[in-house]
């Protein structure tokens, strides 16, 4: 069940894409998110129960004049009569249009630290990713969004652990205590299920809060998301990139997202149906390494591989029944081959190793 804050437009159709120098900024040299998770499987069992008039003088009066100038262009010209100027009292302010309430919140730290964040501190990674540090005891962000009346949301964010094998990350909803996540040293997608009744109202405040970590450890956040839970996952790779990059990325580029380097992980949160899937991947590879065979895993199972070549196109795995879980789930693309721009076009300083760029994805119960 796509709801209407993550279903994308143009999905299995191949939309204009633009060209694909689009995607390769001359010196640019991006990075990218990544996924795993943990959470009750308890609480994860209860989420799956759970202007007329002035056009027409325009047109009496215009069609007459254009015809004598043409007639006659020495004619000195008609003036149109001026409408007299509106008193003060007469003119109307029009109130702005309210911005729409969005009905799901994602927070990137790519770029900014969203309004209404504390104890985070945004730095580049020495890979390259741009993230945010948590400081001090907690990380505070302020929450807004219209949940969809019946949907079933969760709370989740991509998360990784410097400096220590393992630690715990404490959440807390509008005070109360939500879940607790583990965490490693690997870019993971964490998630815990959020009761309807703890979504009244349009604003919240969310707490992170690390555990018993050695002092020199380190939490990484590369995004926090509240977002509906279903037995489908769709998402523009752009847009709606963030709570499901979760490595192996270059930054989002206006309609697409570069694959970059040799292995890319998105995830999602899932109360999976019974029976076989599809993923379906709207993409195309890059060109100067076309065509390529993209393999995929799923939550760490091999499910097979693709062909991918340079069209932009649909790319389909079918997935076996029992292999999605409920809570978060990790699809691993592996590549075949991958190319810098910079060794295969003359003058292009690009360092990123390419191999597919994504549209969109899509994830469905087969049938």
């Amino acid at each position: 069940m796509p709801t209407a804050c993550e279903c994308t437009t143009g999905m299995g159709t191949s939309p204009d894409v633009g060209t694909e120098h689009q995607g390769i900024a001359e010196g640019g040299h991006d990075e990218a998110p990544s996924l795993l998770a943990t959470a009750s499987a308890a609480s994860w069992r209860a989420l799956a129960l759970a202007g007329g008039a002035g056009l027409a003088l325009g047109l009496l009066v215009g069609v007459p004049i254009g015809r004598a100038t043409i007639d006659a262009p020495d004619s000195p010209p008609v003036e149109a009569a001026r409408p007299a100027p509106l008193v003060e009292s007469e003119v109307e302010a029009t109130p702005a249009a309210p911005e729409p309430v969005p009905q799901a919140y994602r927070a990137s730290f790519l770029h900014r630290v969203p309004k209404g964040t504390k104890g985070v501190r945004r730095e580049t990674t020495d890979e390259g990713r741009r993230t945010a540090r948590l400081e001090g005891e907690a990380a505070n962000l302020r929450v807004a969004f219209q949940p969809v009346a019946g949907e079933a949301y969760a709370l989740s964010a991509i998360v990784r652990l410097e400096g220590a094998r393992a630690g715990k990350l404490q959440t807390a909803w509008d005070g109360q205590a939500l879940g607790t996540w583990d965490l490693t040293g690997d870019w993971a997608l964490v998630s815990t299920p959020i009761a309807p009744s703890a979504l009244v109202g349009e604003k919240h405040d969310v707490r992170l809060a690390p555990s018993a970590l050695p002092v020199d450890a380190v939490v990484r956040l590369d995004s926090v998301a509240v977002l509906p839970v279903g037995d489908e996952l769709h998402f523009a790779a752009h847009t709606e990139s963030a709570g499901h990059l979760i490595e192996g990325f270059a930054i989002p580029e206006s309609r697409f997202v570069w694959s970059n380097g040799p292995r890319s992980v998105i995830g999602g949160v899932l109360a999976p149906a019974a029976g076989p899937y599809e993923l379906t991947v709207l993409g195309s590879a890059y060109s100067h390494i076309a065509p390529i065979d993209v393999r995929l895993s799923v939550n760490g199972k091999s499910i097979g591989s693709a062909a991918v070549t340079k069209k932009s196109e649909d790319i389909v795995w079918e997935i076996p029944s029992g292999a999605l879980r409920a809570g978060p789930n990790q699809f691993a693309f592996e590549y075949s081959k991958t190319g810098q721009p910079s060794k295969l076009k003359p003058g292009s300083k690009d360092d990123r190793s390419l191999a597919m760029r994504f549209v969109s994805v899509s994830l469905a119960p087969r049938d």
